[in-house]
């Protein structure tokens, strides 16, 4: 698994912080405590419909566990989840997406999606929660469902015999080999891909050998090289999923660790950070992923 440093659909933002105790301290406000997010939740625990609430409302419970949780109002960083470094820790932003300075003003439903993302984060971050390799003809899968019904009317992919369908599973796949599992871009990992989408690369070798497909600018850069996806750029490509997904769930494109979490979160109704929506880009590889999460977390 590749932990992605920086994001490139975010300008760079940053994935894993690495923020000191003095401001930690800094950035967080009397009255947002972990004890305050326990009774916010334990007050609507009635409402919220999960399968993990019990485990999640029993971590923010436990006063030892929840040393690790941390909510900060931090204007300069654009997500409301990040895991820190030293000291280690559970990061929740509540400035971006819920516009909030208390945690009275969060929305319940906004505030246990916020708790379960990070939970699942923080996993998958420290390897208490392993994403084996075989998951990534899931998570292709998924993706190239995703980009043919997001893209596909824009770039002549809507057709089911369309010629563009195999080589846009072909390049995902690869991305998703390189990017997410961190296979290297060579011949081994572009057979693999190969076997997995059934398309036959041998036309496209000069361009898989253009961009580095590690980074989401290689793989739309490749797309349109390809003639896949032709004219498509990064700020075309942030725009449009931008429109649909909104911010919070850009790093998913970019960082395995993310995108797994935002499936999992995805599972909260009644929250706007990875919205629930997402699921019917392909009911069946969206299951596989969330129920291999709730299997192995809660």
């Amino acid at each position: 698994m590749i932990i992605k440093q920086n994001f490139t659909l975010l300008k760079g933002a940053t994935n894993i912080l690495n923020l000191s105790k003095s401001q930690i301290n800094s950035l967080t406000l009397e009255g947002n405590s972990p004890k305050h997010v326990y009774v916010s939740l334990e007050l609507k625990k009635n409402l919220i419909r999960h399968f993990a609430v019990d485990k999640i409302l029993d971590y923010v419970k436990n006063v030892k566990m929840t040393k690790d949780l941390n909510v900060l109002v931090w204007d300069q960083y654009p997500l409301v989840v990040s895991y820190n470094q030293r000291p280690q820790s559970k990061i929740i932003n509540i400035a971006p997406e819920f516009n909030a300075k208390e945690l009275s003003r969060v929305a319940y439903m906004g505030l246990y999606a916020s708790i379960l993302y990070a939970y699942t984060f923080e996993s998958i971050i420290t390897k208490k929660l392993r994403i084996p390799d075989s998951m990534a003809s899931v998570i292709s899968n998924y993706m190239f469902s995703l980009f043919v019904q997001v893209f596909g009317k824009n770039y002549g992919m809507t057709g089911t015999y369309s010629s563009k369908l195999p080589a846009l599973k072909f390049m995902i796949t690869s991305y998703i080999l390189i990017a997410f599992f961190g296979r290297k871009q060579e011949t081994p990992t572009f057979n693999l891909a190969k076997q997995y989408s059934g398309y036959d690369y041998n036309d496209k070798v000069d361009v898989l050998q253009r961009h580095d497909l590690s980074d989401i600018k290689g793989l739309i850069d490749t797309l349109s090289d390809a003639e896949i996806m032709p004219g498509i750029n990064l700020i075309k490509f942030t725009t449009k999923v931008h429109n649909f997904f909104g911010v919070q769930f850009l790093p998913g494109f970019e960082d395995l660790s993310r995108f797994m979490s935002l499936i999992m979160t995805s599972t909260v109704s009644g929250q706007a950070i990875a919205k629930p929506f997402i699921k019917k880009y392909s009911i069946k590889n969206y299951t596989q992923m969330w129920q291999y999460m709730q299997k192995k977390l809660f």
